[in-house]
């Protein structure tokens, strides 16, 4: 599923068979600057994907 939420689009896809690997993807804009993040591994946190980008877009902000 792909949802959206305070502006952040986020999907995970499960492999199927794949012992556990998913991928994560989150995507948002700020101040005119796309910013995205994947992660992809066997047992990587719920939230992976949108703590990355919270990472970037905090900076993002800053130069704002």
């Amino acid at each position: 599923d792909v949802t959206e939420s305070d502006g952040v689009v986020k999907t995970t896809a499960i492999s199927e068979g794949g012992g556990g690997w998913a991928c994560q993807d989150a995507l948002t804009v700020r101040n005119n600057v796309v910013t995205q993040s994947d992660v992809c591994g066997d047992s990587i946190p719920p939230n992976a994907a949108q703590d990355i980008l919270t990472s970037i877009t905090t900076k993002v902000d800053a130069l704002g």
